[in-house]
């Protein structure tokens, strides 16, 4: 289960990056991050897609890692619906107060560019210690865009394989978080405690199930996606 949490919770960093903000126009490179938050805190696939760059050798991987975290978004949001504080903290949901931090460091991030790229350098919330990085963008025609690839470290599982069985095993915890999120809307549990024991359970399931498969589709035993910067 070692392996899940650290991927999950890697995932949930990402979030703690890209928490939630008001829509605005793609005019600059903190503008698109503000799109792009704005598209995956409402969970609208279309959004998200639309809102950020995937060199074409990388789309599978991208899109699978950009599905699971689109998928934890909205468990987190479920959670937070339906058992308040509790799921905010047992599903790792950042705070309306965090969320506030953090909008202030976006505007405050130091911003680089360079021709058609750029960064924006984020400081960590003050509290947390979370939601810090480096944030990349290209620029495509007139529209920002967060370059996707980046943003999952890519460049650390540089063979084919790995991506692959990262690809897979991202999948599959997209359908348990899938699963999870639909339970916890129709009030299968009683408390967030509940609801994140059978996550995790369901997660290690997958695990050892991937683990028993053949080399080239086994979980990637690499470190997993994680916020940029860490």
């Amino acid at each position: 289960m070692r392996y899940q949490r650290h991927f999950l919770m890697a995932i949930a960093a990402l979030l703690t990056l890209f928490g939630s903000v008001h829509a605005a126009e793609d005019s600059t490179p903190k503008t698109a991050v503000a799109s792009f938050l704005t598209a995956l805190r409402s969970g609208d696939d279309k959004s998200i897609r639309a809102a950020v760059y995937i060199e074409k050798e990388h789309q599978e991987h991208v899109t699978a890692m950009l599905a699971l975290l689109t998928a934890t978004t909205r468990m987190q949001v479920a959670a937070q619906s339906k058992f308040a504080a509790e799921g905010e903290k047992t599903f790792g949901a950042s705070t309306p107060a965090q969320v506030e931090r953090h909008l202030q460091a976006v505007a405050d991030a130091q911003e680089k560019v360079t021709g058609d790229v750029a960064t924006l350098t984020i400081t960590p919330d003050a509290e947390t210690k979370l939601g810090g990085g480096i944030v990349q963008l290209n620029k495509v025609g007139k529209k920002w865009l967060v370059n996707a690839t980046a943003m999952f470290n890519i460049a650390k599982l540089p063979d084919a394989r790995d991506r692959a069985r990262q690809s897979l095993f991202a999948n599959r915890i997209t359908a348990v978080t899938e699963q999870m999120t639909q339970e916890i809307i129709d009030g299968k549990y009683s408390t967030a405690d509940d609801a994140v024991k059978i996550f995790w359970e369901r997660s290690a399931a997958v695990r050892d199930e991937l683990s028993k498969t053949p080399a080239a589709t086994q979980p990637a035993t690499a470190e997993p996606a994680s916020a940029p910067g860490k």
